[in-house]
């Protein structure tokens, strides 16, 4: 059975300040990368158009169904 190593004080402040040094990177990552990336997804599920983003409604999986089922989708 392995055991758990304990991390003595100092290993703890610099395990903490580590990761308060990744954090203004991991907020920069979530900004550039994953709010990009959520928007991507749910215009997926809408009926959004280039010309207008403003004016969607919601359609679900209807965009993905109608693309598999187009003969001229493909």
């Amino acid at each position: 059975m392995v055991r758990p190593v304990r991390l003595d004080g100092l290993a703890r402040r610099q395990a903490r300040t580590a990761w308060l040094l990744l954090l203004p990177m991991l907020a920069a990552l979530a900004i550039v990368a994953l709010w990009p990336l959520s928007r991507t997804i749910w215009f997926s599920l809408t009926d959004a158009t280039l010309s207008d983003l403003s004016a969607t409604a919601y359609v679900g999986l209807y965009n993905f169904v109608a693309l598999h089922t187009d003969p001229d989708g493909w």
